[in-house]
């Protein structure tokens, strides 16, 4: 028995051992294997951006490779199918084409820029069924719209109605008789005026469709090549051998359908690939390991939450309930506290501003028929309106006036309120230019500073300070002095830490010092820039000449966010954002976006981007990409930071399948505590 229970033991430990060899093999290959698709990696587009080309930034020191394969890439007839090489790493997706030098190495070209797996989607394979034959019938109509343009009969319009002209002029007679007779095929056909009617249009798309059935039933696919696409090089014809790239009906109904794949890429709609894989068996591998490694929605910080919608079609009509305003395009939005403490959310649209309670429980209705841009709370007694016509008006309307604080039975929303009163109490701050304002304090004071742009074409910063009376029967604001700004083309304004930033797309960024400013204009009669402001600029590498304008999103400034760190931001162009502090502070690194960016936000200690078909979340100190939200047309609207829920962010989107353009909370999650076992 002694014997017997040391010969199990050594049974196991050879086991053991061999398991762990085996192991140390397999890792030993799948090492060698990345090494050699690093080295193999080549990058030889210039439309991929430089930096997302490294190839430690596409595969990193810490990605391990998860599943690879060949398949054939299918694009738009006549165009054969490509033979890519798919990577599938953990941390992207890898589209390559395989070549084999002469001294018998591996390269591995990109297609096009890495698809990251937040980034990644796939289509549901049910979609692709009429992308062939929407690819057919586009080509046949094409190809005898171009048939019928090369022959001699079908002519130019100019000389065909000469010789119809001169025809008529001379056989009036021979014309009259021949109409007179009941028409039949031969007597058309004798007529000089050839015209394509929808019966020859059908009967030749038949007869192409049927000398194509002909042609792919007798040709035989090579063993390499894929099944589903046949061509016949004993054919002449240019029209039928443009057409016999086509798929059959006869062998590629459900079959070719189910060894399709297709992945798209969210931040960019262009980038949308169709893969043919070798076997349905290949197909379904794909699809577990892709799905497999797709990141969790339940553990992603952020959480997105309807909060009511707006019709796409022209509706004044308001409709009870959360979900159905009819106030058309919506620009900004707006959330505040009543006086009785109820939640109230306000949107500036192209039909006026809007006010209804954030729970549903009241429909939305008008207060101001503006055409309403921006919208801000001041000294949480104040609503701040900038329009947009006529003339780029800047006022304010109290909150009492909307929601009495005396009455609480009483509101806007009793039938027995003229909505028109209201347009009366709007009070005039600025009657014109005003391009963009923005609200906050001064050591401690609440002020109000905005964007005019003159008559003669330069723009002016103004500075107004809140007068502290609650009668309200002297103008609210009091305009201190208007400052000359360095920029040509500024654009957007806003107010951190007692400085003014004003943002320039073109030019960059002017961080303006309030408090220097107002100490010591009552010293000096002319003003010095040098004294009070400086310039925050892009890199040397993505600075844009004002001058001229481009379309190079790396060259855009979309804006400045302020960070945790006292004299510390973030400068954000188009398709990055470069960290900007003293030199006293410690500097992040640089953040590449995937998407091209509209607007950034800061929910520390995440970066939002915000672009037109994706919300990209990344991380501030890592910049890591920690989540990606898909949409339609989304729109940045408002970020309000007194809220229990910390950041929340509101932005629209657009759902094309209810015709409806919804504003959404975009809120940061409870952060998730995992137990470690010591």
């Amino acid at each position: 028995e002694e014997e017997q229970t040391c010969l199990i033991q050594l049974i196991d430990l050879a086991r053991n051992i061999v398991h762990t060899i085996n192991e140390a093999t397999r890792q030993a290959e799948a090492e060698q294997r990345l090494t050699q698709i690093k080295v193999g990696l080549r990058v030889r587009r210039p439309s991929i951006r430089r930096h997302s080309s490294r190839v430690p930034q596409i595969v990193p020191d810490d990605a391990t490779l998860l599943f690879e394969g060949q398949v054939d890439l299918i694009k738009a007839p006549p165009i054969p199918p490509a033979q890519c090489q798919l990577f599938l790493f953990s941390n992207a997706l890898v589209i390559t084409r395989k070549r084999n030098t002469p001294d018998g190495e591996e390269e591995y070209t990109l297609v096009d820029r890495p698809i990251p797996l937040h980034m990644l989607h796939m289509e549901k394979v049910s979609r692709l069924s009429s992308l062939r034959t929407v690819y057919q019938q586009a080509s046949i109509l094409s190809s005898i719209r171009r048939q019928f343009s090369h022959s001699g009969s079908y002519g130019s319009t100019h000389s065909r109605r000469r010789r119809f002209h001169r025809r008529w002029s001379s056989n009036r007679q021979a014309v009259s008789d021949v109409i007179s007779v009941p028409s039949d095929d031969s007597l058309s056909i004798s007529l000089t005026i050839h015209t394509i009617s929808g019966l020859k249009i059908r009967h030749r798309i038949k007869t192409i469709q049927q000398k194509i059935k002909r042609t792919t039933s007798k040709t035989v696919p090579l063993p390499e090549k894929s099944a589903s696409f046949s061509f016949n090089r004993n054919q002449t014809t240019p029209l039928l051998q443009k057409s016999a790239t086509y798929p059959s009906r006869a062998n590629s109904p459900h079959m070719m359908r189910s060894r399709l794949l297709q992945i798209s890429h969210m931040a960019d709609p262009n980038l949308h690939y169709v893969f043919e894989c070798p076997s349905v068996e290949n197909r379904l591998s794909w699809t577990s390991k892709i799905r497999s490694v797709l990141p969790n929605p339940s553990y992603e910080p952020f959480a997105l939450e309807a909060l009511c919608a707006t019709s796409n079609y022209s509706s004044l009509h308001s409709v009870n309930g959360k979900y159905a305003t009819g106030c058309g395009t919506i620009w900004c939005s707006l959330s505040f506290i009543t006086p009785n403490g109820r939640g109230v959310i306000a949107l500036g649209t192209r039909y006026g501003v809007w006010v209804a309670s954030d729970d549903g429980s009241e429909p939305f209705k008008q207060i101001l028929p503006h055409n309403c841009h921006q919208l801000e709370l001041f000294n949480s007694r104040i609503l701040i309106v900038r329009g947009n016509s006529p003339n780029r008006v800047l006022g304010g309307i109290l909150i009492d006036h909307i929601y009495p604080s005396s009455s609480p039975q009483l509101s806007i929303f009793s039938p027995h309120i003229d909505l028109s009163v209201h347009s009366k109490n709007f009070e005039i701050i600025e009657k014109s230019g005003v391009i963009h304002f923005a609200v906050g304090t001064l050591r401690g004071d609440p002020i109000l500073c905005y964007l005019r742009r003159r008559r003669t074409g330069s723009f002016r910063l103004g500075l107004l300070f809140y007068r502290a009376d609650n009668t309200f029967a002297t103008p609210w604001f009091k305009k201190f002095k208007e400052y000359k700004p360095l920029f040509i083309q500024p654009s957007e304004l806003k107010i951190i830490h007692d400085y003014a930033f004003i943002l320039s797309r073109s030019e960059g960024v002017e961080k303006v010092d309030l408090s220097s400013w107002v100490l010591n204009s009552n010293t000096t009669s002319a003003f010095q820039h040098i004294k009070y402001s400086y310039r925050i600029d892009l890199p040397s590498s993505h600075q844009l000449s004002s001058n001229y304008t481009v379309d190079d999103p790396a060259l855009i400034t979309v804006g400045y966010v302020s960070l945790s760190q006292p004299k510390t931001g973030l400068i954000c162009s188009g398709k990055s954002a470069f960290p900007v502090a003293d030199a006293n502070a410690d500097l992040l690194q640089e953040i590449e976006f995937e998407s091209e960016a509209k607007t950034v936000a800061v929910c520390y200690p995440y970066l939002i981007i915000f672009s037109t078909h994706v919300i990209e979340i990344r991380h501030l100190e890592t910049a890591a990409l920690v989540q990606a939200i898909p949409g339609k047309k989304i729109r940045y609207l408002y970020t309000c930071q007194n809220n229990p829920r910390s950041h929340v962010i509101h932005l629209s989107m657009l759902h094309p399948d209810q015709d409806q353009t919804k504003v959404h909370l975009l809120y940061l999650k409870e952060p998730i505590v995992f137990d470690k076992d010591e």
